[in-house]
């Protein structure tokens, strides 16, 4: 998956054999990888360092950060959805 984000282009590696995980309810969008790291860990009650993919819903849903853990090192990105005029998908 290649996520284009406003100053980089992250890539993931991502699959259909992985299982996602939707955090409930929505979060702020301030918060950083350690911050998501803890939500995982405490509300989610699953292990950040899994292999797993947590993904996190802002208030408006208009943007959303993926936490994952590749071999030896945790990535996250923040992607904005686009909605009607101008959207597309990566």
């Amino acid at each position: 998956m290649v996520i284009h984000c406003k100053y980089v282009t992250v890539i993931f590696a991502l699959c259909q054999s992985m299982s996602y995980y939707l955090c409930p309810g929505s979060i702020d969008m301030r918060k950083g990888i350690y911050s998501l790291y803890q939500i995982v860990k405490s509300e989610m009650k699953r292990n950040p360092l899994s292999g797993e993919v947590f993904i996190f819903l802002g208030k408006n849903r208009r943007c959303i950060k993926i936490l994952h853990w590749e071999k030896d090192h945790i990535s996250g990105a923040t992607v904005e959805t686009f909605h009607g005029k101008g959207a597309h998908s990566a």
